[in-house]
């Protein structure tokens, strides 16, 4: 008997968090009104779906922050054309298409959900530059891609492909390229180091580890208690990540123009 009242504790408990978790995401969105709040890409609007996990870091501006000192980096130099591999509702593409000396935005997403939500989030913002819509990247369609078009700035996420992607024919037509790799060690063993070895003769390389989230990441001054910020802000990792920050030795190149602001 007081083994099952116990389980009523704990269910009822699991049953009140949620709810709170729901009504406080449904706030967040009532606030923002569906655009992003703060980082790199503020005032992205985006629709309240996504294809991974809950939108809501994205729509604070908090998701992936580790980066935002590199990005902003490799936007400023002006990338006349930015191919994002693993696109999934277009966080990434859209973003950086808004920045100023961004021509053209190449956005492959294997899923159909995601290249949907891409479209959708297209049509909800008012972008100048191209934005090409593509299915799967696999290693022969990278390779027509990087003959056909002069890439500035690359962002890879892919959940382990990466590395059947990046052949040693591919990774030489991207000495000039400016690549944010997403590392995923925990499905592809040694990753990271396997990455480090296809650009260390070509580029400069820097890896940045994701950090724990703290309260004060929480961009919006809200009554929310610090652990309900805390679980809306969750990016629902398996572990540490890391990324691969790849800048050409030779910086000036005809791929980028002089530096930029966002719009």
């Amino acid at each position: 008997m007081l083994n099952y009242l116990r389980h009523i504790k704990h269910s009822t408990l699991r049953l009140l968090w949620t709810t709170l978790i729901k009504f406080s995401e449904r706030k967040i969105h009532k606030i923002t009104s569906g655009v992003v709040f703060n980082g790199p890409f503020k005032g992205l609007k985006l629709v309240n779906k996504n294809v991974f996990g809950s939108e809501l870091p994205k729509l604070l501006g908090s998701y992936e922050k580790e980066l935002n000192e590199s990005l902003a980096s490799a936007l400023k130099k002006q990338p006349k054309v930015v191919c994002n591999i693993g696109a999934a509702e277009g966080y990434y593409a859209l973003g950086c298409a808004r920045y100023s000396g961004v021509d053209q935005v190449l956005a492959f997403e294997a899923l159909e959900y995601g290249r949907n939500l891409i479209s959708d989030n297209l049509q909800a913002n008012q972008i100048d530059s191209v934005i090409s819509i593509m299915g799967l990247c696999n290693e022969q369609i990278l390779w027509n891609t990087l003959n056909a078009n002069l890439i500035g700035l690359m962002l890879i996420d892919i959940e382990g492909a990466e590395l059947d992607i990046l052949s040693r024919r591919n990774v030489a037509l991207l000495e000039k390229t400016e690549l944010i790799i997403e590392s995923h060690d925990f499905c592809r063993p040694n990753c990271i180091n396997t990455l480090k070895k296809l650009f260390e003769q070509t580029h400069k390389l820097r890896v940045i580890s994701s950090k724990p989230r703290t309260a004060v990441d929480f961009p919006i001054k809200t009554w929310l208690p610090n652990r309900l910020k805390l679980e809306l802000i969750d990016e629902k990792r398996p572990g540490t990540m890391q990324w691969l920050v790849c800048t050409p030795h030779n910086i000036n190149h005809p791929y980028n123009e002089p530096t930029s602001t966002s719009n």
